[in-house]
C-alpha cells in the first residue's frame, strides 16, 4: 500500500456553531494520520464530531472521544485525530464571533 497526503479546510461561519463536513475521503482509502489546526481565536469550545456514513443525518453525529474525553480543538493548537469514521465536522459551544478556519492535513493509505 502507498500513502497519499491531503489538505482540507473546515470552517465555522461568523455567528455559526457547526462547520462544513469533511467526508471526501474515498471509501478505498483509510485515514492513517490527521491533524486539525485551531485558528488564532475561538469564542466557544470546539468539539470534534464524527459519523459512520458519508452523508450523515442530524442524528448520526456523535462526539469523538479519546481516553473517555471529548476531543476538542483549542485555538492556536494542533490536534491529532484518529479513529474509524466516514464523516467529520466541528461544533462550537457558542456562536463564533468571526469566521473560523481550521486547516486539516492528513495521510491516507491507498
Amino acid at each position: 500500500m502507498s500513502r497519499v497526503s491531503w489538505r482540507k479546510t473546515l470552517t465555522i461561519a461568523q455567528d455559526g456553531t457547526i462547520s462544513n463536513v469533511l467526508s471526501e475521503i474515498p471509501a478505498t482509502q483509510s485515514i492513517v494520520d490527521m491533524t486539525i489546526y485551531g485558528p488564532s481565536a475561538l469564542t466557544g469550545t470546539v468539539t470534534v464530531q464524527v459519523a459512520p456514513t458519508d452523508n450523515p443525518e442530524s442524528g448520526d453525529w456523535i462526539a469523538l472521544q479519546k481516553s473517555g474525553s471529548d476531543v476538542t480543538v483549542p485555538a492556536v493548537k494542533a490536534t491529532p485525530v484518529g479513529g474509524m469514521f466516514r464523516a467529520l465536522r466541528l461544533v462550537s459551544g457558542s456562536a463564533e464571533a468571526a469566521l473560523r478556519t481550521f486547516p486539516v492535513i492528513g495521510q491516507s493509505e491507498v
